[in-house]
């Protein structure tokens, strides 16, 4: 959930019938239904069991006996009226409801007895490639979202890799090493942990280990195609080379930064930089055609379109482009890093192909 939640006080179950004697030892709250105690009321009369009784968005709930039960008598554990836990004689499950925060993995952690970390899967790709974590979409299950460059009449659709919607590592109890391992690109087995998404419902056994792997969240490895990437550094690599030479030309500080005069920009008392291009562009649309001049499979539109530009002018007009990109309003230095960075990402971006999924 999105409050802190204190859990000094939430009981650590270590199977079903922990959860049954918590339940019956916990005393009833008063003008609220027979199925429900406080989670942190363990019947006694101490000033900590008052502190636990104070906690009314922390209950433990009896769920009655129906059909969807198959019979068995279930308990739910529930945080701010999101059930977060549920208890079956053989089994239970968890469920973040959609709130990756402190207090619900502090309050499953406490529960179970588990670890859970959180999952940067970005940190797991090759650095400088669109890529993306799934996102939910109720109404279409996942969707993958598309970047799209347009230049006039041109489009170029840029692929998205999707690496995983998993948000946290679940560690089960006993574990030797409760730790995400940065250098792993295989999970969900019991060394790199089980990779859980916020949204979805794990089962495991009382004893933390999970029911089925196959529920947990899939983990996409990728890699760069070396042979590919090459290709198009050396297509662009004169380009590349114009940049960098006029870049460390112009700079004051050792090829660090270049000040704002030097990249051809102007400034309206508003602070808003302008700049007039070849054929009348904006800033971004020659932003924007940087992506189709660093692709490395050109239509015959996009050559004929290059070859009638003088390539000089053309570069220098790039790179100011460039250098717009990184403009902050009332900032004296552009940092020549950040240029070749953007730079080095739109090769990659322009050409899917350098990327390629491998799981």
């Amino acid at each position: 959930m999105g409050f802190f939640s204190d859990t000094a006080l939430v009981p650590h179950f270590k199977g079903y019938q922990d959860v049954v004697d918590r339940f019956n030892s916990a005393k009833h709250i008063r003008n609220s239904s027979e199925n429900e105690r406080r989670l942190c009321d363990s019947g006694m009369d101490s000033d900590k069991d008052k502190n636990g009784r104070r906690q009314k968005h922390k209950l433990l709930k009896r769920v009655p006996i129906t059909a969807d039960c198959y019979g068995e008598q279930m308990y739910e554990v529930s945080l701010h009226d999101n059930t977060i836990v549920e208890y079956h004689p053989t089994y239970y499950a968890i469920n973040m409801c959609g709130w990756n925060s402190t207090s619900t993995i502090g309050m499953l952690e406490k529960l179970t007895g588990s670890e859970i970390h959180p999952f940067n899967p970005h940190a797991y790709a090759p650095k400088g490639f669109p890529t993306t974590t799934e996102k939910r979409d109720h109404r279409r299950g996942y969707r993958t979202p598309k970047v799209t460059v347009r230049f006039k009449r041109w489009e170029m659709k840029i692929p998205v890799t999707t690496l995983t919607s998993a948000v946290a590592v679940w560690f089960p109890e006993g574990r030797a090493t409760n730790r995400v391992l940065v250098g792993r690109t295989e999970f969900n087995d019991s060394v790199s942990g089980y990779l859980i998404d916020d949204s979805k419902k794990y089962t495991f056994n009382y004893d933390n280990t999970p029911i089925d792997t196959k529920q947990f969240a899939e983990f996409h490895k990728c890699k760069v195609n070396r042979k590919e990437l090459n290709k198009v550094r050396k297509e662009v690599k004169p380009f590349v080379d114009y940049v960098k030479a006029t870049l460390t030309l112009t700079s004051n500080d050792g090829g660090k930064s270049v000040p704002q005069e030097s990249c051809g920009l102007r400034e309206t008392h508003t602070g808003e930089v302008i700049s007039d291009y070849i054929h009348n562009l904006k800033a971004s649309e020659m932003y924007s055609l940087i992506y189709f001049y660093c692709q490395l499979k050109k239509s015959k539109e996009v050559k004929n379109y290059f070859d009638s530009i003088d390539e000089g002018r053309l570069w220098a007009e790039m790179l100011d482009a460039l250098k717009i990109e990184h403009h902050i309003p009332y900032r004296s230095i552009v940092f020549i890093e950040d240029i070749m960075c953007d730079l080095d990402k739109i090769m990659k971006h322009a050409n899917p192909r350098t990327l390629v999924r491998v799981s």
